[in-house]
């Protein structure tokens, strides 16, 4: 399975659009892509994340399942400086 480390979570960027409408993504560095596509550390944006489990390290989007490695520290800075707590992310994103 492959495992993003340096990982964040990010929406679409649309700022029109209504916050429940807006999609979420991880972004972040691949390693062990299993179709030997992508060269580790190669940085993406995945498609639509799904599920995200935060007791198994896990994340599902549309097209793939991860493994989530450490968070990038940027991202957890800005969690923190916008008392952001990634379990509120996590029930939004386990809603849909």
């Amino acid at each position: 399975m492959p495992r993003l480390e340096n990982w964040s979570i990010t929406n679409n960027l649309e700022p029109y659009q209504a916050p429940e409408l807006q999609v979420k993504r991880l972004e972040g560095e691949i390693y062990n892509d299993e179709f030997n596509r992508l060269k580790d550390g190669k940085y993406i944006i995945t498609s639509r994340l799904l599920k995200l489990d935060l007791i198994n390290n896990v994340a599902q989007t549309n097209n793939t399942e991860y493994i989530l490695g450490k968070m990038s520290e940027e991202y957890a800075e800005w969690l923190k400086n916008n008392n952001i707590k990634l379990e509120e992310i996590y029930q939004w994103i386990n809603q849909i």
